[in-house]
């Protein structure tokens, strides 16, 4: 992933990331990954969230590599768009 990617987090390498109960509207990573998640976390668990008219380079919301655990429930996405691939989720 191009660091710089996640329009409003990055998750470094080996780390957790959790999102619950969030709103991400309208984040943008143009020239990177995921409009509002990106990373490479060894775990990403998103829970009761939505992602809406987010847009990136690929992974128009959430673009996450070298995943070991993934949790994705309750979660919306919306009108996410990505120039190459991913509109809504690159994993």
């Amino acid at each position: 992933l191009i660091v710089g990617g996640g329009g409003a987090i990055w998750a470094s390498a080996g780390s957790t990331c959790s999102v619950s109960g969030s709103t991400f509207s309208q984040n943008v990573a143009k020239k990177a990954a995921g409009g509002a998640i990106a990373g490479q976390p060894d775990s990403l668990q998103v829970i009761a969230s939505a992602f809406n008219e987010c847009q990136a380079l690929y992974g128009g919301a959430l673009a996450v590599l070298t995943l070991d655990k993934i949790q994705i429930a309750n979660v919306s996405m919306t009108g996410n768009v990505a120039v190459t691939d991913g509109g809504a989720l690159f994993i």
